[in-house]
């Protein structure tokens, strides 16, 4: 399965980057095609709607979400 690219996504394959080079010179590394295929799983197991579509709807419910708890947990952070 394919992963489209969109805005943002590019921060959550960073991490799959840093692993692969942190791998280098050890045994069991990870070559390009095993770090693409640890992030088009990832993407697809762990945030199959987050990136989906133009208007990044789920982003934006997250972000609320998230503005609430920081409201409720530490209001001095949220203003």
């Amino acid at each position: 399965a394919r992963v489209r690219c969109t805005q943002g996504l590019h921060e959550v394959g960073a991490v799959f980057t840093y692993l692969q080079s942190a791998a280098v010179g050890r045994s069991g590394g990870m070559d390009d095609q095993s770090a693409l295929a640890c992030f088009t799983t990832f993407v697809h197991r762990f945030v199959p709607y987050f990136f989906d579509d133009e208007a990044f709807v789920t982003l934006h419910i997250s972000l609320l979400f998230f503005r609430q708890l920081l409201l409720y947990h530490h209001p001095d952070l949220h203003n």
